[in-house]
């Protein structure tokens, strides 16, 4: 009688044991599942790559950015708007757009080599950088603008909807011992010039 009480008891105690073990085990895989998602996912709507039209430009029949052709790397970016770039200066190019991407990618910005060879534009800083945490900030809710300088000695329009740039998505690497303290509190130069 006492031996079966014993069995029993030890039985029971393996089952306790053994869903103690089951619902540990599933809170950690829940735990390393939400970590893993938290890592790729980024602050954008669905936890990939993509752009939006920023809410000042949503009743100017804004086109997202597209590839155009199957095997391009680029996103092809309009102009949100008529703009005239005067010579020899930078002017700042609207393109009613912002991008979402996970937090180890980074949008490169790169000017249309038609406008760079036949009109002598180019991006004042060569490339632009547009990093994850761009999107949806509290300045300019991720406008993104091209940086257009004019190197020659004439005016030239831009027109709405004309093809100005292209985007392509990049993964970046992080050195040994990288351990950045400052969030993005802006739009355009906000992480600041010091170190």
């Amino acid at each position: 009688m006492i031996e079966g009480y014993i069995t029993g008891y030890v039985v029971f105690a393996a089952l306790v044991g053994g869903l103690a073990v089951i619902i540990s085990a599933g809170y950690d895989l829940a735990i390393d599942i939400y970590k893993w998602i938290k890592q790729r996912v980024t602050n954008g709507p669905r936890g990939d790559r993509g752009f939006q039209v920023v809410s000042t430009y949503e009743q100017q029949e804004i086109n997202l950015p597209k590839r155009q052709t199957l095997n391009a790397a680029g996103y092809d970016f309009e102009c949100a708007e008529d703009v005239t770039l005067e010579p020899h200066k930078v002017t700042l190019v609207p393109t009613g757009v912002k991008a979402y991407m996970q937090t180890d990618e980074y949008l490169g910005l790169h000017i249309r080599s038609g406008l760079a060879v036949k009109q002598q534009l180019s991006l004042i800083n060569s490339q632009g950088i547009i990093d994850a945490d761009y999107y949806n900030n509290p300045d300019n809710e991720g406008h993104i603008v091209f940086a257009i300088v004019n190197h020659s000695n004439t005016l030239v329009e831009l027109q709405k909807g004309q093809r100005i740039g292209q985007g392509i998505f990049y993964k970046y690497l992080l050195a040994a011992n990288d351990s950045p303290q400052q969030q993005r509190k802006g739009g355009l130069g906000s992480t600041g010039d010091r170190a």
